[in-house]
């Protein structure tokens, strides 16, 4: 089949876990995540990180016992109904997130960059550019993912290292923010956001073995949840909780305190590209994810004549919340979808492994 391209290595693979659940840092999450879980904001990015390199980990032991992606790994353990329901699950969220990052993703641009243009005209560019990007494939996608992460975690560094002149340690008490059931939910809640990551497992025949899959995730994954709880951390000691949750965008407004000399400002407008650049990459690697499973529930030969619909679509989507806010609350929707696919799936494969494991022993005895 044309779309399962090539063997990925444990570089490709970190770039795509890293880049397709990175760009939400430089959007409207971190605002969200301060006005839930208080002065321990920082806490539920690790709490996520685990559990979803726990539950990626679940995959790889069920991936070694049973071959192929996971569309057929969820056919031979759970039949065709079961798989057809999880890449249902994952077309569904894969569509409505390309949606949800499309869509912040031009009001963002308008917001900072371009307040006179029309959002019909950024969201109809970034659509095609992303077309075009899905048009060459996971390879080219991985590998470009792989050169721009040390473009995002150097500049999200040196913003960070710059800023240290604005930290108030103060601001980080009390260290347990709004409860410790604050902290666990909202650490499940944006765990939504890492359902991605099973990219992986989705695309196993695309990686070299089970070793370059583990590296990967946890390069990639855990790797992202340093730099979510690092850039976390330095928003709370810029912003008290109360300024913190009236910030639309929180990177651009830690980017705009920077200042070099007189010769040397607004280097917001720099990180600006980096960020646009970042969420573009991830909308593609979302709609790639979608149409794969697409591809293989019709059993067609390749995706490729799905690219234009799909993105005419995705774009049409990406038109319908009304405002920023609207768009707001229905990333929320998309991190409770992921959630749910994140903490329901690997449970659910492993499971089925066991049972189908012990009942065959049980046919081998008799």
């Amino acid at each position: 089949m044309s779309y399962q391209t090539g063997k990925l290595g444990v570089a490709a693979g970190t770039g795509l876990v890293f880049v397709v659940i990175m760009p939400r840092l430089f959007l409207t999450t971190t605002s969200t995540l301060v006005a839930e879980a208080g002065q321990a904001a920082w806490i539920p990015p690790i709490l996520a990180g685990m559990y979803g390199l726990l539950m990626l980990w679940v995959l790889f032991y069920v991936s070694s016992r049973v071959p192929g992606d996971l569309f057929a790994i969820a056919k031979t353990l759970i039949g065709s109904v079961g798989a057809w329901l999880i890449a249902l699950l994952f077309i569904f969220f894969s569509f409505v997130n390309a949606v949800s990052l499309l869509r912040q993703l031009a009001e963002c641009t308008l917001i900072t960059a371009m307040p006179e243009a029309d959002i019909h005209v950024v969201i109809l560019f970034y659509g095609a550019t992303v077309a075009i990007i899905v048009h060459y494939g996971i390879e080219p996608i991985a590998r470009a993912a792989y050169l721009l992460m040390p473009f995002i975690v150097l500049g999200l560094s040196v913003s960070i290292a710059l800023l240290t002149p604005y930290f108030d340690i103060h601001f980080l008490l009390p260290w347990q923010g709004n409860g410790l059931p604050a902290i666990f939910k909202t650490s499940l809640v944006i765990g939504g956001s890492n359902f991605e990551a099973l990219v992986l497992v989705a695309l196993a025949p695309a990686f070299q073995r089970i070793r370059t899959m583990k590296k990967a995730a946890l390069f990639g994954l855990g790797g992202a949840a340093v730099i979510k709880t690092v850039f976390t951390v330095a928003y709370l000691l810029i912003f008290d909780v109360e300024t913190g949750i009236e910030k639309t965008l929180p990177y651009y407004e830690m980017a705009r305190l920077i200042y070099i000399n007189r010769y040397v400002q607004r280097v917001e407008a720099l990180l600006i590209v980096l960020w646009v650049v970042a969420g573009l990459m991830a909308t593609a690697i979302s709609l790639y994810i979608g149409m794969y499973f697409l591809t293989r529930l019709l059993n067609l030969p390749t995706m490729r004549p799905l690219i234009p619909a799909v993105c005419l679509i995705v774009l049409q989507l990406s038109l319908l919340p009304k405002s920023l806010s609207d768009t707001i609350q229905f990333d929320k929707i998309v991190l409770l979808t992921g959630a749910f696919g994140i903490y329901v799936l690997p449970p659910l494969l492993l499971a089925a492994t066991f049972f189908k494991g012990r009942r065959a022993k049980k046919c081998a005895a008799e």
